[in-house]
């Protein structure tokens, strides 16, 4: 009896270390597949923080030009090769109220603002009556 625990022990010790180099095999794979490659890789988690920081770019920008809490959505659209393309929606009572060269300079100054990876493109709209 004491001989079949042993045996199920040491199947198990296997099992667990035969596991943990599979995990550690793949991810070493993937880390030597993406150190090789030309390209900039970046993580979900990367973009999330540089969409963030966008996004407080945006709303400083916003505040200082007097349309401070305006609704802002940024959506985006996952390209094949890795970037992004991005819709800034913006909706505020006084942008409404700009004439369309106010709201022209005003989307000029927001396509100023950059995002440190290359390839992602930002498309500015304004919410305003009647082109939802």
């Amino acid at each position: 009896m004491r001989s079949k625990t042993k045996r199920m022990q040491k199947r198990l010790v296997k099992l667990i270390l035969g596991i943990t180099m599979l995990f550690l095999v793949a991810g070493g794979a993937l880390r030597v597949r993406s150190q090789s490659s030309d390209e900039i890789t970046v993580d979900d988690a990367s973009y999330r923080r540089m969409e963030k920081e966008y996004l407080g770019e945006v709303k400083r920008l916003l505040g200082e030009e007097g349309f401070e809490n305006s609704g802002v959505t940024l959506t985006k659209e996952y390209k094949e090769d890795g970037t992004r393309d991005y819709q800034l929606l913006i909706h505020h009572k006084g942008i409404r109220r700009l004439s369309e060269p106010e709201r022209q300079a005003l989307q000029e100054e927001l396509s100023g603002i950059s995002f440190p990876v290359p390839g992602c493109r930002f498309f500015h709209k304004f919410l305003i009556e009647g082109n939802a």
